[in-house]
């Protein structure tokens, strides 16, 4: 998918989990297009720099540090964007988490560790920016999902906390269309230090960076979030520079 087409001038973006990896290169792309971003980690130290990034490039950018587990943090969020910009046009839930394990070795804890940041933070999120979507009937609401929803050894809870979010997203979807917010998924399939971790070969992983590095998938992902795209409540991969 080529990124020469998209145009996303004027319009305000919030990314989670975009201090690195692949949420740090949408960050980048949607930024080089023309997009407000408001950058969101756990951390100030992966935060800053993206921004700084961004900034240096000539492009716009704040940040919000915080767990997007938390609702005041998803609030803060939101309204950092609404300070700085005006409005939220499109989200990207993207942050992420996991921790291989046997599925006799997870933990309850661990369980719902893994469902409060993938389902909870995108829950969070767009719930609290889905009033403004709605008062502007307008938004492009993407989760990120992956490959791995559909059955992993060593990532039963994040399987299930992937897809889980295909339901959520399905719903939103058939709650959004009279409002002009679409929403849909994407499962994604490409080198990053949170996939490095889950699959846990390094031959794999090598073959990910020389074949499907970041750069390659964030602008499939994005063409989910630009003005010209109209479906809704549908499951999409990307893996390299294919999408299906």
């Amino acid at each position: 998918m080529s990124d020469s087409r998209l145009n996303f001038t004027g319009q305000v973006a919030i990314i989670t989990g975009s201090g690195r990896g692949l949420g740090r290169e949408y960050a980048l792309l949607l930024a080089r297009l023309g997009a407000s971003i408001v950058v969101n980690s756990t951390s100030a130290s992966t935060a800053d720099p993206t921004v700084r990034d961004i900034i240096d490039a000539g492009g716009k950018a704040t940040s919000f540090v915080g767990s997007v587990t938390d609702r005041a943090v998803a609030d803060g969020i939101v309204q950092a964007a609404l300070n700085t910009y005006g409005r939220v046009d499109i989200i990207i839930n993207n942050a992420d988490y996991g921790d291989p394990a046997l599925f006799e070795d997870v933990s309850e804890t661990s369980l719902w560790d893994m469902f409060h940041v993938h389902v909870g933070g995108s829950w969070n999120v767009t719930q609290a920016t889905w009033p403004y979507m709605k008062k502007q009937k307008y938004g492009r609401v993407i989760m990120i999902t992956s490959a791995m929803m559909l059955g992993a050894a060593t990532s039963t809870a994040y399987s299930a906390a992937k897809l889980a979010l295909v339901g959520l997203a399905k719903s939103l979807a058939l709650e959004g269309k009279e409002h002009g917010i679409l929403v849909n998924t994407v499962a994604t399939s490409g080198y990053s230090p949170g996939a490095a971790k889950a699959i846990q070969s390094d031959q794999v992983m090598e073959a990910m960076k020389k074949y499907m590095p970041a750069a390659d998938i964030a602008p499939g992902v994005l063409w989910l979030a630009h003005q010209d795209f109209q479906a809704t409540g549908q499951s999409f991969a990307v893996a390299g520079r294919l999408m299906t």
